[in-house]
């Protein structure tokens, strides 16, 4: 995961896919409208997980960080934040780090929920 090649891409989720996609790495996936395609974004396998879980709807509008990777001929975005109207979920670390949402051990990172005007969440 290289920070420096992280896109932004916008538009509406398709699909809240929970299982993968085959010859795609295992976890969970949104599939997202833009004006330039179909991106299949991976969230990891904790992102549908825990009570700070991604919720997002089919309809409803995003802006999605994270890193375009080449994986099996496909093309998938690895999401480090999605953001809504009302949220922010980070569910990979600037490294591109799976986060947890779960307690962790000390010293190890959590899934972390943003609400908009409440960073400190």
């Amino acid at each position: 995961y290289d920070a420096s090649r992280e896109v932004t891409v916008s538009g509406t989720v398709r699909s809240v896919s929970a299982g993968g996609h085959p010859g795609l790495p295992s976890g969970a996936y949104l599939t997202i409208s833009t004006s330039r395609g179909v991106v299949d974004a991976h969230l990891g396998r904790f992102a549908l997980l825990g009570s700070q879980a991604v919720s997002v709807r089919p309809g409803e509008q995003v802006e999605v960080v994270g890193v375009m990777a080449a994986v099996n001929s496909s093309s998938i975005l690895l999401v480090r934040s999605i953001h809504t109207d009302t949220t922010t979920f980070v569910v990979r670390n600037e490294h591109g780090a799976l986060l947890f949402p779960r307690p962790a051990d000390r010293g190890q990172v959590r899934f972390k929920l943003v609400t908009h005007g409440d960073e400190n969440q």
